[in-house]
């Protein structure tokens, strides 16, 4: 399984390629924000007070993940507006993408899991899962499961 990492700058997009329909994408890290000197940033443009801002930074793989992985392909142009809400440096500062990925034998999923809450009642636990599909993902669905010591019981 080979690691792809690379910085994606201003006005590029983050187009993680599988090269085999049979495989899937798992993305490993995502940072957004300023993070060091590099393809993004070049030394020679930072003057001693923008250099003061780099290290600024967000841990953006949740989102990253939640477009990316379990599909074959996706694309997030940066900047856009979710990574910008994360907000880890100053909104006049040009930020990037740090990210990598690899590619894993698998098939795309139709549905992510994004919370899963348990509550214990007297004699029940009650099980409730949101899903999100990646393709629409404004689109939530929920499933509701309750279990019991004497039956089981499904709702949706």
């Amino acid at each position: 399984m080979t690691e792809t990492r690379r910085e994606y700058c201003q006005l590029e997009t983050f187009s993680p390629r599988c090269p085999s329909h049979d495989d899937v994408i798992v993305i490993k890290s995502a940072t957004f924000g300023r993070m060091r000197v590099g393809r993004c940033i070049d030394a020679d443009s930072l003057t001693d007070s923008l250099r003061d801002t780099l290290g600024c930074q967000a841990d953006v793989i949740d989102y990253v993940s939640g477009q990316c992985s379990g599909q074959t392909s996706c694309d997030i142009f940066i900047p856009n507006r979710e990574l910008l809400n994360f907000r880890p440096c100053s909104n006049q500062l040009t930020m990037y993408l740090e990210a990598a990925y690899s590619c894993l034998s698998g098939y795309p999923v139709r549905s992510v899991l994004i919370q899963m809450q348990i509550f214990f009642l007297s004699n029940q636990i009650l099980f409730t899962l949101t899903f999100r599909s990646p393709i629409e993902a404004q689109r939530k669905h929920e499933h509701v499961y309750f279990v019991s010591l004497s039956e089981t019981k499904t709702s949706r």
